[in-house]
């Protein structure tokens, strides 16, 4: 993989919402017999936070951009292109 590559797009398919892309990276080929490795992000805006999966989702006033982190569960979160 390498900076910039297209790894999804996204979609509004099965019980959702808003448009959201799943993704993760795995040490593995295999889907249940790997482990999910941690990753960071160079930036993206945090736009919000769900109290738990898609209920109770508030929007900040002004999106806070975070830089080499990992976006967290319920996190409701912007890319720049």
């Amino acid at each position: 993989m390498r900076r910039s590559q297209v790894v999804g797009l996204v979609g509004n398919s099965g019980n959702s919402t808003e448009p959201h892309l799943h993704f993760h990276i795995s040490d593995g080929p295999s889907p249940l017999g790997s482990q999910g490795v941690p990753y960071t992000l160079d930036t993206f805006q945090l736009e919000g936070r769900c109290r738990q999966l898609i209920a109770g989702c508030t929007r900040t006033a002004s999106a806070e951009v975070r830089r080499g982190e990992m976006p967290m569960a319920n996190m409701i979160v912007r890319f720049q292109k």
